[in-house]
């Protein structure tokens, strides 16, 4: 079976001046996590932008790609 992609953005917040992952947002397309991310550019510290690979049965990824950053995330995320 072939594999299935997934696109993810990682927002982050700024707490007590350190960056906190917020709650990340699936999306099905490219286009969509980039629409989303744009939406709530204004609202968090920054966000990471991934594609994920996973099987077919969805139970492993094979390759997960950084697409973008935008503002302050931290160097581990990216």
């Amino acid at each position: 079976m072939a594999d299935e992609q997934t696109y993810v953005v990682q927002p982050f917040k700024r707490l007590n001046g350190e960056l906190h992952p917020a709650d990340i947002v699936r999306c099905d397309t490219e286009a969509q996590a980039f629409k989303r991310g744009k939406q709530m550019a204004e609202r968090v510290a920054g966000a990471v932008f991934y594609r994920i690979e996973t099987s077919a049965s969805g139970d492993q990824w094979t390759e997960v790609e950084v697409l973008a950053t935008i503002g302050d995330v931290p160097n581990e995320a990216a």
